[in-house]
């Protein structure tokens, strides 16, 4: 009989332990170029203002960024929206590029993964963007193939109420 008890306690302490949080809302704050191994323009340092909300509907999440930042994914990317989940408090997002780039014979676009945690009305974390190419073998030689381009957030939204 004590095995199952055990069994039980230990199920629900693992699904106590995993109640999300409501990330949803609208935030806002700074986003900054971090780390680049990507050919192309890129400013380490560099910082620019962006809006983001977020719809949450159980775990799933959609995060829509404004400001300067949404313009350049749009741009970028062909789009401003990460799609993911929530786990307690830490998202999970990707945006897929449908825009693509030529450099020679290398046609590729950008992903960005997204990794954030939520701590009260604060949203903090990080973005990594990879290229996703045809495999020519420009891009190794252009070091495009196995590049990546990092930026780092800390926003925040106007509390409850």
């Amino acid at each position: 009989m004590k095995p199952i008890i055990v069994a039980i306690a230990v199920l629900c302490v693992s699904a106590c332990g995993s109640v999300n949080v409501d990330v949803s809302g609208a935030y806002s704050g700074p986003v900054t170029n971090g780390a680049n191994s990507c050919p192309g323009a890129w400013v380490t340092g560099q910082t620019s203002d962006a809006n983001v909300t977020i719809a949450q509907t159980g775990s799933n999440v959609s995060i829509q960024v404004g400001g300067a930042a949404g313009l350049l994914l749009q741009i970028g990317f062909g789009t401003n929206a990460f799609t993911g989940s929530v786990k307690g408090n830490h998202i999970d997002g990707l945006i897929i590029g449908s825009v693509q780039a030529m450099a020679g014979g290398c046609q590729y676009s950008f992903d960005g993964k997204l990794s954030a945690s939520v701590s009260g009305n604060t949203l903090s974390g990080s973005i990594t963007y990879t290229p996703k190419t045809n495999n020519h073998a420009d891009c190794n030689a252009m070091s495009i193939a196995g590049c990546s381009r990092t930026q780092s957030f800390t926003m925040t939204k106007p509390p409850a109420g």
